[in-house]
C-alpha cells in the first residue's frame, strides 16, 4: 500500500556502528533536513542531552514531532521544550517504546502473577 509517505533522512544505531559516521555528522545532517519543505515530521530518537536542541529547532522549523523518551535531563530544559511546543501548535508525541522490551513483558507477568505478595 502507497500510503505516500517516504522516509528523507534515517540513521539507525545499527547504520550508525557500520559507518564511519560520528555523533557530530549525524547532527550535521538535523539543520538540512528541518530545512527541507518536503519534510513534514521528524522522529528524534538521539541521546538524552541533544533531545531540548534538536526539539527546539524542529519546533522552529515547523515540523511534527515524535519523540523517543526520555524527555530531558533538567526541568529547565523541559519547560524551554513545552513552552515552545504549546506555542507552535505542532503535533508532538513522546513515545516509551521500551514498554514493548523483554523486560517490560517480564515485569508485566511478575506483577500478574503477584510473586511478590499481596498488595495493600
Amino acid at each position: 500500500m502507497d500510503d505516500g509517505m517516504k522516509t528523507s533522512a534515517n540513521l539507525t544505531r545499527r547504520d550508525f556502528l557500520k559507518t564511519t559516521a560520528t555523533a557530530t555528522s549525524v547532527a550535521a545532517l538535523a539543520p538540512s533536513v528541518l530545512a527541507d519543505p518536503r519534510v513534514d515530521a521528524v522522529v528524534i530518537a538521539t541521546p538524552d542531552h541533544g533531545h531540548c536542541p534538536i526539539v527546539l529547532d524542529a519546533v522552529k522549523a515547523g515540523k511534527d514531532i515524535y519523540y523517543e523518551k526520555g524527555f530531558t535531563r533538567t526541568v529547565e530544559e523541559a519547560k524551554r521544550m513545552r513552552d515552545a511546543i504549546q506555542r507552535s501548535q505542532f503535533v508532538f508525541q513522546l513515545g516509551h517504546q521500551a514498554r514493548a522490551s523483554t523486560c517490560a513483558w517480564q515485569a508485566k507477568d511478575f506483577c500478574r502473577a503477584s510473586r511478590w505478595g499481596r498488595s495493600r
